[in-house]
């Protein structure tokens, strides 16, 4: 067995998928098809009720398949720490406020898009699909954590 001998002297402030802050959500649970799903990751109905599937399975402008962002779940297998497996019951933010990686400078108040291709998240409308009722609530200066704001 491993022994830890060494330690950051501070934690993260925050990490993708993890909850902002205490204003009142709506976490729904659905079970993860297709391909792995990341923490702060943008979830899209899958072929199936109660499935959802990474971003990659939803066309260029079609905001009507997005369910929500992914939450990061402490409970989940070691093997796989920073994601939903194919199977998996996935914690699904609709409403609330989450933390998600950008990867680019983002402003609070501008309107959330994702790459729909690579599931990235940002404020730019170019090959991206707008997430309705979403805005961002804090600010970067490049790409890094910002929190979004859900319904």
């Amino acid at each position: 067995m491993a022994v830890q001998t060494t330690y950051n002297e501070r934690h993260a402030a925050a990490y993708p998928g993890m909850r902002a802050n205490l204003v009142p959500e709506t976490v729904i649970s659905r079970t993860v098809a297709n391909a792995e799903l990341g923490f702060g990751a943008v979830a899209v109905q899958a072929a199936a009720d109660h499935e959802v599937a990474p971003a990659t399975d939803l066309e260029t402008g079609d905001p009507g398949g997005i369910v929500g962002i992914t939450v990061r779940d402490q409970a989940i297998d070691p093997s796989s720490p920073n994601e939903y497996r194919v199977g998996d019951t996935a914690a699904i933010m609709t409403k609330g406020t989450i933390w998600v990686q950008t990867y680019e400078a983002v402003s609070a108040g501008d309107p959330v898009y994702f790459v729909t291709a690579t599931g990235a998240l940002g404020k730019s409308s170019a090959s991206a699909t707008l997430i309705p009722g979403a805005r961002w609530d804090t600010s970067t200066s490049g790409a890094g954590l910002a929190i979004v704001r859900l319904g």
